[in-house]
């Protein structure tokens, strides 16, 4: 990807440390083509990249907004959104279902993909933030519009209003339960 853009153009959007001192970031790299990849990496302590991974997008609106290390095995989980397909090296593709969707992911201490999950509706979506707990639990938060599916649970806002969600994820991904500002998820 640097083959395509200045420094300057690439986004650093979420950073954390792990427990030896690592630093984790995921953002945005944008493509001339009006296309763009989340981009996820870990440097070193003194900023030399250990490893780095993109999940590639037909969209320019697509980025990682927050990443959150998991506290005992280094494993990182990132938040963002992505518009189209999401494409990653070892999972399968997401699709989205509108606007914009939620995109929620896990990734091992090596930078290997582990799960992805979507949500969101006709809407445009995010989410904003992430945290990890010492159990792998993940949690994240940002925002819906309208009607949004995180996996077996639907959620909706009065039409064409915005509202915060938070929604709760096992350390395998399975969506545990969904919260919003204006209602509870059915």
């Amino acid at each position: 990807p640097n083959d395509f853009m200045t420094e300057n153009e690439r986004e650093i959007n979420g950073i954390d440390l792990d427990r030896s001192g690592n630093i984790i970031s995921t953002g945005k790299v944008p493509f001339p083509n009006n296309t763009a990849s989340i981009e996820t990496a870990k440097r070193l302590p003194n900023g030399d990249i250990e490893w780095i991974v993109y999940q590639y997008s037909d969209s320019e609106e697509t980025k990682g907004n927050d990443i959150a290390n998991h506290p005992i095995d280094n494993s990182v989980a990132i938040a963002g959104q992505f518009t189209d397909n999401l494409l990653y090296s070892n999972l399968n593709e997401l699709s989205s279902s509108g606007a914009s969707d939620i995109v929620i992911s896990k990734f091992k201490s090596r930078g290997e993909e582990v799960w992805a999950r979507k949500a969101g509706g006709s809407g445009k979506d995010a989410a904003l933030a992430v945290g990890v707990t010492r159990q792998g639990i993940v949690f994240a938060t940002g925002y819906i519009t309208g009607l949004s599916i995180f996996s077996e649970y639907t959620t909706s806002t009065p039409t064409g209003k915005q509202s915060l969600f938070l929604a709760k994820y096992s350390s395998d991904g399975v969506v545990e339960w969904v919260k919003t500002g204006t209602n509870d998820a059915n």
